[in-house]
């Protein structure tokens, strides 16, 4: 309770400009600090509700001594545990250049062929670790790459030209195995293999926030609606049973939007 005291302190200090009081501890500025709690800083309920009771409990006390006349919590609501609908986290137009400058700058054909899949394709890492080289199809005009889903559902995904290109110089050098994601020693690359890989390359790149495979696929699907992809077919793409799934990505970003007004009647 004293550290969520000390931090709604601080926050006062710094919103007011002023000396923290006891004055503070109204409904208005209370009420203030919820709201920052919750859009500024993001947290969840459990978490906003303990900091409130922390700031009531003082506030109690502070009455039943005398030193408020009335307790400014009272009416001010706690947080209901709803889970909000913010969009997965994806990369920016920025970081995804930064990511593939340093698999193709410091990685092997194999790191490359994957990174570039997985952007491209959009799969979860377990459909990336199961992928045989039967499920891939590639020729000069077009490719397909056939991933398993949840619940053992297939689905077919076009591999566009450059992709096939690093799919195709992997193919070359790479180790004797059905699986198509190997490493030296013939092994199949598992889920924390391929969790390493993106990590390594997004280190190298320089990328602040935590990537991981997940974050490639939230990234291809989010590049699928800014560019105008209709909800059922990105449904389709990322194996979604559930469209309310895919609706979280259709949230175009601010630079999308300004583009779509920049020329609208020219």
């Amino acid at each position: 309770y004293l550290t969520d005291l000390k931090l709604y302190k601080k926050w006062c200090e710094e919103s007011s400009g002023e000396e923290f009081s006891l004055a503070a501890f109204n409904a208005f500025e209370i009420q203030q600090y919820r709201t920052y709690l919750l859009n500024v800083k993001k947290y969840e309920a459990s978490t906003i509700n303990r900091k409130l009771i922390a700031i009531r409990a003082f506030c109690q006390w502070a009455v039943n001594e005398g030193l408020m006349d009335k307790d400014p919590t009272d009416g001010i609501k706690e947080i209901k545990n709803i889970k909000r609908n913010f969009a997965p986290k994806s990369l920016s137009t920025q970081d995804v250049f930064k990511l593939r400058r340093a698999v193709h700058r410091y990685g092997n054909k194999r790191d490359i062929a994957l990174i570039e899949l997985m952007l491209n394709t959009g799969p979860r890492v377990s459909e990336v670790a199961n992928l045989k080289v039967e499920d891939i199809e590639i020729s000069e005009r077009k490719g397909i790459v056939r991933f398993i889903g949840k619940g053992n559902k297939p689905r077919e995904i076009p591999i566009n030209a450059e992709t096939r290109k690093y799919l195709r110089d992997y193919l070359e050098v790479k180790p004797n195995s059905p699986y198509l994601f190997v490493s030296q020693r013939r092994r199949k690359m598992d889920r924390s293999t391929i969790f390493r890989v993106v990590k390594k390359y997004a280190d190298l790149a320089g990328i602040i926030d935590p990537v991981h495979p997940h974050t490639l696929r939230h990234t291809f699907a989010q590049r699928l609606i800014d560019k105008g992809t209709d909800l059922f077919t990105v449904q389709q793409m990322l194996g979604h049973s559930d469209l309310r799934t895919t609706q979280k990505y259709h949230k175009p970003k601010m630079e999308i939007k300004e583009e779509a007004v920049e020329d609208l009647y020219t």
